[in-house]
């Protein structure tokens, strides 16, 4: 009898064990927040616009957009108890994007400068940059952007090349103007282009989107920057810093952690988890793998970029030298598969914020080139980086001042350029 009991206890601790092993926890309150910013929202002329931006000259962009969303929702619907569904291509007819130095990179020695010189060999705009022109006036003019597509591997992405090519058509049309002696009207139409631009930045939650309307802004300075320069106009008003909306990752990590999460609860109780040839009990499948406990463990290394965006660029410094970056909790027990996928797909978002940061020192680097009115002092600058070190960088020869910062600038979003840097 002793032993019939003896086994009756190693038999329940075993099930018991084996339940607890192969249940996988809700999402976490934390987890289930973050993912509540990032579903899709109702409705969004702005974003069915830009959907079709891209569409050929004699198509209607808004037509283009409402098409290229149905078919998504379609797939999705097709989706939803097969991961084996064929997605045929839309025909790639589109505006070809135009190329050429009217195209080059702001950061490349030379580039700004060459933009007012291809004035007096440019007399007009081909029809395909006429029409991105008119696209990206029509755009700014819709201010009801938001995201209307669910965050996966598979969604259609807005042609962001087309956008910024649109706005550096844009900026070619401002110099054009001012060297047509509307310097003023010039000035007007730039800071127009960055207030849409700005509300653009805090309206979008794809990241590749957030990070192209920072490029944007940043061109849009420098550009305005020359024009006061080049035309010696009346000071300008300062320029807003960056609002809370506008500089942080909220949105955009959201939408982040949505894509992690949606492509994990996919591959839940896969038998062909593994190996496609040879699927796994469907019990096994569920011991090695849990999608919630992963998302949980990943939670942390998400909320870390939104924590890095919403500071000050001098607080920022301090949370990056502290070297305190989380990683995904390990669970090798109970979710060993779910653990190495952590280790292998989580990205590193929290450089994203020091571009946002970068650019919010850049406007200030702008405020203090060219002050108010002509008796406040000027030229004196503040790095928001290193309050204590007003130390820059002058490049005279590539007609740009550059900030010091925590990290690399790839994107050159630090550095101030225009034409009288020589005296400063």
């Amino acid at each position: 009898m002793p032993r019939f009991f003896l086994v009756l206890l190693v038999a329940s601790l075993l099930v018991i064990s084996a339940a607890t092993l192969t249940q996988d926890p809700d999402l976490s309150p934390d987890a289930r927040s973050l993912l509540m910013l990032a579903e899709p929202s109702d409705q969004s002329r702005a974003f069915v616009y830009l959907m079709g931006f891209d569409t050929r000259l004699d198509h209607s962009p808004e037509v283009a957009g409402q098409k290229v969303l149905v078919r998504e929702q379609l797939h999705e619907q097709q989706t939803e108890n097969t991961t084996d569904i064929f997605q045929p291509a839309l025909p790639n007819d589109g505006i070809p994007l135009p190329q050429g130095p009217a195209f080059c990179h702001f950061k490349t020695p030379g580039c700004l400068k060459s933009l007012f010189e291809l004035h007096a060999i440019e007399s007009s705009l081909t029809p395909a940059e006429s029409e991105l022109l008119s696209r990206w006036r029509r755009f700014h003019a819709l201010r009801d952007y938001r995201v209307l597509t669910t965050a996966s591997l598979e969604e259609p992405l807005p042609p962001y090349p087309h956008l910024v090519a649109a706005g550096r058509v844009s900026l070619r049309s401002i110099i054009r103007l001012a060297q047509n002696g509307q310097a003023h009207r010039a000035r007007a139409a730039v800071l127009d282009d960055m207030q849409h631009m700005r509300q653009f930045l805090a309206r979008e939650s794809h990241m590749i989107g957030k990070m192209v309307a920072v490029s944007l802004l940043s061109d849009q300075i420098d550009l305005l920057n020359a024009l006061q320069q080049h035309f010696q106009l009346s000071p300008a008003q300062p320029l807003a810093p960056l609002s809370l909306k506008e500089k942080s990752l909220r949105m955009a990590m959201a939408r982040e952690f949505a894509l992690l999460s949606n492509g994990l609860f996919t591959m839940s109780g896969q038998p062909d988890l593994l190996d496609s040839e040879h699927p796994m009990p469907a019990w096994l499948s569920r011991l090695l793998f849990k999608p919630g406990l992963t998302v949980n463990a990943a939670l942390s290394v998400y909320q870390y970029p939104i924590a890095a965006s919403e500071i000050s660029p001098a607080e920022f410094v301090a949370f990056v030298t502290a070297k305190n970056r989380p990683g995904p909790q390990a669970h090798w027990v109970r979710n060993p598969l779910g653990t190495v996928l952590n280790r292998v797909a989580t990205p590193d978002m929290w450089v994203y914020a020091a571009r946002l940061h970068d650019l919010d020192s850049k406007i200030q680097l702008f405020n203090a080139i060219n002050p108010p009115s002509p008796t406040a002092p000027g030229r004196h600058w503040i790095n928001p980086y290193y309050p204590d070190d007003p130390t820059v960088a002058l490049k005279p020869k590539a007609r740009q001042i550059c900030l010091k910062g925590p990290l690399e600038d790839s994107a050159g979003l630090r550095c101030l350029r225009g034409f009288a840097l020589g005296d400063l």
